[in-house]
C-alpha cells in the first residue's frame, strides 16, 4: 500500500525518514484506503502534453 504523507507535515516527514525510528504504530491512519485530503484530478492527454481532455473532479475526504 502507498503511504502518502502530508507535505506540510514536517515532524511525520522526518519520522519516516529517521532509521532509528521502530514506531509504525504511529502511520497507522495513513495506512488506510482512502485520501486524507481532497484530491483534484484533471484528466490530461499525456504527462507531457497537458491537454486536459475530460472534466475535472474531486475524490478524498470532502
Amino acid at each position: 500500500m502507498l503511504l502518502m504523507l502530508p507535505a506540510y507535515n514536517t515532524e511525520l516527514i522526518e519520522r519516516r525518514l529517521d532509521p532509528r525510528f521502530d514506531r509504525v504504530e504511529k502511520f497507522a491512519s495513513l495506512l488506510q484506503p482512502r485520501f486524507p485530503e481532497s484530491v483534484r484530478f484533471v484528466p490530461v492527454q499525456r504527462p507531457g502534453d497537458r491537454v486536459q481532455i475530460g472534466e475535472a473532479f474531486t475524490i478524498g475526504n470532502l
